[in-house]
Protein backbone atom coordinates (compact mmCIF):
# COMPACT_ATOMS: atom_id res chain seq x y z
CA UNK A 1 0.00 0.00 0.00
CA UNK A 2 2.86 2.38 0.90
CA UNK A 3 4.41 1.42 -2.26
CA UNK A 4 1.02 2.21 -4.50
CA UNK A 5 0.87 5.70 -2.64
CA UNK A 6 4.95 6.44 -3.39
CA UNK A 7 4.51 6.10 -7.24
CA UNK A 8 1.19 7.43 -7.17
CA UNK A 9 3.06 10.70 -5.41
CA UNK A 10 5.68 10.43 -8.29
CA UNK A 11 2.96 10.42 -11.25
CA UNK A 12 1.67 13.29 -9.83
CA UNK A 13 4.54 15.12 -9.35
CA UNK A 14 5.90 14.59 -13.19
CA UNK A 15 2.13 15.64 -14.00
CA UNK A 16 3.31 18.97 -12.70
CA UNK A 17 6.22 18.93 -14.18
CA UNK A 18 4.61 17.91 -17.61
CA UNK A 19 1.61 21.29 -16.93
CA UNK A 20 4.30 23.63 -15.67
CA UNK A 21 6.61 23.05 -18.37
CA UNK A 22 3.41 23.51 -20.99
CA UNK A 23 3.04 26.81 -19.45
CA UNK A 24 6.80 28.02 -19.93
CA UNK A 25 6.58 27.15 -23.12
CA UNK A 26 2.84 29.13 -24.28
CA UNK A 27 4.26 31.91 -22.50
CA UNK A 28 7.66 32.41 -24.06
CA UNK A 29 5.74 31.80 -27.50
CA UNK A 30 3.42 34.55 -26.51
CA UNK A 31 6.58 37.00 -25.60
CA UNK A 32 8.26 35.84 -28.74
CA UNK A 33 5.02 36.73 -30.88
CA UNK A 34 4.01 39.64 -29.18
CA UNK A 35 8.04 41.03 -29.22
CA UNK A 36 7.67 40.50 -33.56
CA UNK A 37 4.40 41.93 -33.46
CA UNK A 38 5.74 44.79 -31.50
CA UNK A 39 8.72 45.04 -33.89
CA UNK A 40 6.88 44.92 -37.15
CA UNK A 41 4.55 47.20 -35.86
CA UNK A 42 7.70 49.84 -34.61
CA UNK A 43 8.61 49.56 -38.07
CA UNK A 44 5.17 50.15 -39.69
CA UNK A 45 5.20 52.94 -37.54
CA UNK A 46 8.62 54.08 -38.50
CA UNK A 47 8.31 53.80 -41.86
CA UNK A 48 4.93 55.95 -41.91
CA UNK A 49 6.40 58.69 -40.39
CA UNK A 50 9.03 59.27 -42.48
CA UNK A 51 6.44 59.13 -45.97
CA UNK A 52 5.65 63.00 -47.41
CA UNK A 53 2.38 64.02 -46.84
CA UNK A 54 2.46 64.92 -50.70
CA UNK A 55 4.05 61.67 -51.80
CA UNK A 56 2.91 61.23 -54.95
CA UNK A 57 0.86 58.20 -56.08
CA UNK A 58 2.86 55.03 -57.15
CA UNK A 59 1.94 55.83 -61.00
CA UNK A 60 3.68 59.23 -60.76
CA UNK A 61 6.94 57.68 -58.94
CA UNK A 62 10.07 57.10 -60.66
CA UNK A 63 12.49 53.98 -59.80
CA UNK A 64 15.41 55.98 -60.99
CA UNK A 65 16.18 52.87 -63.06
CA UNK A 66 16.10 55.28 -66.28
CA UNK A 67 20.54 56.00 -67.12
CA UNK A 68 21.35 59.34 -66.83
CA UNK A 69 22.48 61.16 -70.13
CA UNK A 70 26.15 62.56 -70.76
CA UNK A 71 25.23 65.76 -70.65
CA UNK A 72 27.97 67.28 -72.89
CA UNK A 73 26.97 65.10 -75.85
CA UNK A 74 23.33 65.43 -75.04
CA UNK A 75 23.85 69.47 -75.32
CA UNK A 76 25.92 68.63 -78.54
CA UNK A 77 23.22 66.50 -80.11
CA UNK A 78 20.94 69.47 -79.18
CA UNK A 79 22.69 72.48 -80.51
CA UNK A 80 23.19 70.52 -84.13
CA UNK A 81 20.02 70.04 -84.33
CA UNK A 82 19.47 73.59 -84.10
CA UNK A 83 21.85 74.22 -86.46
CA UNK A 84 20.47 71.79 -88.99
CA UNK A 85 16.83 73.47 -88.25
CA UNK A 86 18.60 76.97 -88.59
CA UNK A 87 19.95 75.57 -91.82
CA UNK A 88 17.12 74.53 -93.36
CA UNK A 89 15.39 77.55 -92.09
CA UNK A 90 17.60 79.74 -94.36
CA UNK A 91 18.15 77.41 -97.18
CA UNK A 92 13.94 77.67 -97.62
CA UNK A 93 13.65 81.14 -99.87
CA UNK A 94 10.13 82.38 -101.13
CA UNK A 95 9.87 82.90 -104.77
CA UNK A 96 9.31 86.35 -105.89
CA UNK A 97 9.70 85.29 -109.89
CA UNK A 98 7.55 86.99 -112.20
CA UNK A 99 6.95 89.86 -109.54
CA UNK A 100 7.17 93.89 -110.53
CA UNK A 101 10.57 95.63 -108.73
CA UNK A 102 11.18 98.76 -108.11
CA UNK A 103 14.40 99.35 -106.52
CA UNK A 104 14.49 103.43 -105.19
CA UNK A 105 17.38 104.65 -103.44
CA UNK A 106 19.11 107.42 -101.82
CA UNK A 107 22.17 108.84 -103.12
CA UNK A 108 24.38 111.51 -101.63
CA UNK A 109 25.94 111.77 -104.86
CA UNK A 110 22.34 112.53 -106.27
CA UNK A 111 21.86 115.30 -103.87
CA UNK A 112 24.63 117.70 -104.13
CA UNK A 113 26.43 119.17 -106.88
CA UNK A 114 30.23 118.78 -106.46
CA UNK A 115 32.23 122.04 -108.00
CA UNK A 116 35.80 120.33 -108.63
CA UNK A 117 35.33 116.59 -108.90
CA UNK A 118 38.41 115.76 -109.02
CA UNK A 119 39.54 117.20 -105.40
CA UNK A 120 36.68 115.11 -104.23
CA UNK A 121 37.10 112.55 -100.94
CA UNK A 122 35.14 109.54 -100.34
CA UNK A 123 33.81 110.60 -97.01
CA UNK A 124 34.03 107.95 -93.72
CA UNK A 125 31.32 108.77 -91.82
CA UNK A 126 28.39 108.68 -94.37
CA UNK A 127 29.97 105.86 -96.55
CA UNK A 128 28.90 107.35 -100.02
CA UNK A 129 30.67 109.00 -102.46
CA UNK A 130 29.78 112.49 -103.66
CA UNK A 131 30.57 111.23 -106.87
CA UNK A 132 27.99 109.49 -109.04
CA UNK A 133 26.48 107.13 -108.67
CA UNK A 134 28.17 107.06 -104.76
CA UNK A 135 28.04 103.99 -102.90
CA UNK A 136 23.82 103.52 -102.04
CA UNK A 137 23.29 104.16 -106.00
CA UNK A 138 26.11 101.39 -106.91
CA UNK A 139 24.38 99.01 -104.75
CA UNK A 140 21.08 100.03 -106.63
CA UNK A 141 22.87 99.11 -109.84
CA UNK A 142 24.27 95.66 -108.90
CA UNK A 143 20.22 94.71 -107.49
CA UNK A 144 18.64 95.93 -111.02
CA UNK A 145 21.68 93.79 -112.76
CA UNK A 146 20.74 90.65 -110.69
CA UNK A 147 16.91 91.07 -110.97
CA UNK A 148 15.51 93.70 -113.30
CA UNK A 149 13.50 96.60 -111.99
CA UNK A 150 12.96 100.09 -112.35
CA UNK A 151 15.44 102.62 -110.57
CA UNK A 152 14.38 105.36 -108.90
CA UNK A 153 16.76 108.09 -107.13
CA UNK A 154 15.40 109.39 -103.91
CA UNK A 155 15.90 113.47 -104.68
CA UNK A 156 15.27 116.61 -102.23
CA UNK A 157 14.73 119.80 -103.47
CA UNK A 158 17.12 121.35 -101.78
CA UNK A 159 20.42 119.72 -102.06
CA UNK A 160 22.76 118.88 -98.99
CA UNK A 161 26.27 120.64 -99.13
CA UNK A 162 29.32 118.84 -100.63
CA UNK A 163 31.22 119.46 -97.57
CA UNK A 164 31.01 116.30 -95.33
CA UNK A 165 30.95 118.57 -91.89
CA UNK A 166 27.98 120.92 -93.37
CA UNK A 167 26.02 117.92 -94.66
CA UNK A 168 26.18 116.25 -91.45
CA UNK A 169 25.22 119.18 -89.75
CA UNK A 170 21.91 119.80 -91.57
CA UNK A 171 21.20 115.97 -91.30
CA UNK A 172 21.52 116.13 -87.70
CA UNK A 173 19.12 118.95 -87.51
CA UNK A 174 16.70 117.07 -89.66
CA UNK A 175 17.44 114.04 -87.60
CA UNK A 176 16.81 115.70 -84.30
CA UNK A 177 13.53 117.81 -85.09
CA UNK A 178 11.96 114.90 -87.32
CA UNK A 179 12.16 116.53 -90.55
CA UNK A 180 10.76 115.46 -93.74
CA UNK A 181 12.49 117.11 -96.75
CA UNK A 182 10.75 118.01 -99.40
CA UNK A 183 11.14 116.13 -102.73
CA UNK A 184 11.53 116.61 -105.90
CA UNK A 185 9.31 113.79 -107.28
CA UNK A 186 7.60 110.45 -106.48
CA UNK A 187 6.81 107.17 -108.15
CA UNK A 188 3.48 107.85 -109.80
CA UNK A 189 2.78 104.31 -110.74
CA UNK A 190 3.48 103.16 -106.79
CA UNK A 191 0.73 100.33 -107.42
CA UNK A 192 2.13 98.60 -109.76
CA UNK A 193 5.11 97.56 -107.98
CA UNK A 194 5.33 94.16 -105.47
CA UNK A 195 8.24 94.57 -104.39
CA UNK A 196 9.94 97.51 -103.63
CA UNK A 197 14.00 98.09 -102.68
CA UNK A 198 14.85 100.83 -100.69
CA UNK A 199 18.55 101.74 -99.89
CA UNK A 200 20.50 104.95 -98.81
CA UNK A 201 23.96 106.05 -97.13
CA UNK A 202 24.18 105.98 -92.94
CA UNK A 203 24.28 109.72 -91.78
CA UNK A 204 24.80 110.10 -88.17
CA UNK A 205 23.81 106.34 -87.59
CA UNK A 206 20.83 106.56 -89.60
CA UNK A 207 19.43 106.58 -92.59
CA UNK A 208 18.83 110.09 -94.22
CA UNK A 209 15.53 111.92 -92.97
CA UNK A 210 14.19 112.20 -97.05
CA UNK A 211 14.04 108.07 -97.07
CA UNK A 212 10.88 109.01 -94.60
CA UNK A 213 10.05 111.75 -96.80
CA UNK A 214 9.42 109.00 -99.42
CA UNK A 215 8.11 105.86 -97.07
CA UNK A 216 5.31 108.70 -95.84
CA UNK A 217 4.18 109.84 -99.63
CA UNK A 218 3.98 106.37 -101.01
CA UNK A 219 1.47 103.30 -99.92
CA UNK A 220 3.52 100.07 -99.37
CA UNK A 221 0.27 98.23 -98.96
CA UNK A 222 -0.06 94.62 -99.81
CA UNK A 223 3.70 95.38 -100.75
CA UNK A 224 7.54 93.24 -99.89
CA UNK A 225 10.24 95.20 -98.57
CA UNK A 226 13.81 95.35 -98.89
CA UNK A 227 16.40 97.65 -97.60
CA UNK A 228 19.81 98.16 -98.29
CA UNK A 229 22.84 100.45 -97.74
CA UNK A 230 26.53 101.76 -97.39
CA UNK A 231 28.23 102.50 -94.41
CA UNK A 232 31.64 103.72 -92.85
CA UNK A 233 32.37 102.10 -89.35
CA UNK A 234 28.43 101.90 -87.92
CA UNK A 235 26.16 99.20 -89.04
CA UNK A 236 22.38 99.60 -90.48
CA UNK A 237 20.68 98.58 -87.02
CA UNK A 238 18.85 101.87 -86.33
CA UNK A 239 17.77 102.52 -89.88
CA UNK A 240 16.21 99.26 -89.86
CA UNK A 241 14.82 99.53 -86.93
CA UNK A 242 12.94 102.86 -87.68
CA UNK A 243 12.14 101.64 -90.88
CA UNK A 244 10.38 98.98 -89.85
CA UNK A 245 8.75 100.76 -87.30
CA UNK A 246 7.28 103.69 -90.19
CA UNK A 247 6.49 100.71 -92.27
CA UNK A 248 4.24 99.29 -89.26
CA UNK A 249 1.03 100.73 -90.14
CA UNK A 250 0.92 99.59 -93.52
CA UNK A 251 0.11 96.08 -94.63
CA UNK A 252 3.27 95.04 -95.91
CA UNK A 253 6.39 92.58 -95.14
CA UNK A 254 9.57 94.11 -94.56
CA UNK A 255 12.19 90.84 -95.51
CA UNK A 256 14.95 90.36 -93.11
CA UNK A 257 18.02 90.55 -92.95
CA UNK A 258 19.10 94.12 -94.21
CA UNK A 259 21.81 94.03 -96.89
CA UNK A 260 24.93 95.99 -95.33
CA UNK A 261 27.92 97.22 -97.31
CA UNK A 262 31.09 99.02 -95.05
CA UNK A 263 32.98 101.29 -97.06
CA UNK A 264 36.52 99.16 -95.91
CA UNK A 265 34.62 96.10 -97.49
CA UNK A 266 32.91 97.51 -100.64
CA UNK A 267 35.30 96.17 -102.84
CA UNK A 268 33.19 92.66 -102.39
CA UNK A 269 30.22 94.02 -101.89
CA UNK A 270 29.16 93.04 -105.55
CA UNK A 271 29.72 89.27 -104.52
CA UNK A 272 27.50 90.00 -101.31
CA UNK A 273 24.04 91.37 -103.14
CA UNK A 274 23.94 88.50 -105.25
CA UNK A 275 24.57 86.06 -102.25
CA UNK A 276 21.89 88.46 -100.09
CA UNK A 277 19.20 88.49 -103.19
CA UNK A 278 20.12 84.56 -103.57
CA UNK A 279 18.82 84.18 -99.69
CA UNK A 280 15.58 86.33 -99.89
CA UNK A 281 14.47 84.09 -102.91
CA UNK A 282 14.68 87.25 -105.19
CA UNK A 283 18.05 86.63 -107.39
Amino acid sequence: MVKFKFIFVLLFMAALVLVSLGCANNTNSTNSADSTNSTNSADSASSESVQPLDAPDAADATDGSEPLQDTENASANSSGQEEDESADEAGTAANYDGMSILIAYFSWADNTTVEEPDSADIDAMTSASVLPPGNAGLIAQWIQESVGGDLFPIIVSEPYSADFNECAARDGAELASGARPELVDGVSNMGDYDIVFLGYPIWNNNCPMAIFSFIEEHDFSGKTVALFGAYGGGSLGLSVRDITNALASSDCTVLEPAFGASRAGFSGAQDGVATWLSGLGVG
